[in-house]
């Protein structure tokens, strides 16, 4: 069965604070499977710090089960940032992840920190939206 579902919850005005959880198969160049069933649980959070700087952090983990082999991979996505809003819809980004895959392929496993910058285009969260 495939399933996905988000729920969006408001706690004060101006902080976005949304939930989700998917399952889906997936498609793999991984020789011997045809694919993998991906279920995935999470939450991110927005919250404005001034009227032009928003914040944002998120996790989410995930359990990809192969199809045709004996592998399962488990995998932590965590990260932050902030945008900076150069008018009510541009923004300048900067942003932190980590990801991390525990395999139970030996070659599988992975660590990995990476450092984002972006420009952007989206419409900023006000206070009372």
């Amino acid at each position: 069965m495939y399933f996905g579902a988000n729920l969006n919850w408001k706690p004060v005005p101006g902080t976005k604070l949304t939930a989700f959880v998917d399952r889906s198969l997936v498609e793999t160049t991984l020789p011997g499977a045809s694919g993998y069933v991906d279920d995935t649980v999470g939450m991110h959070v927005e919250r404005p710090i001034t009227p032009d700087l928003l914040a944002n952090a998120g996790i989410a983990y995930s359990i990809n089960d192969y199809v045709g082999l004996d592998r399962k991979d488990r995998v932590t996505d965590a990260g932050f940032g902030i945008k900076y809003y150069i008018s009510p819809t541009v923004y300048l980004g900067a942003d932190y992840r980590m990801l991390n895959r525990d395999s139970t392929s030996l070659d599988g496993n992975y660590f990995r920190d990476m450092v984002m910058f972006s420009v952007g285009t989206q419409p900023k969260i006000e206070n009372g939206a």
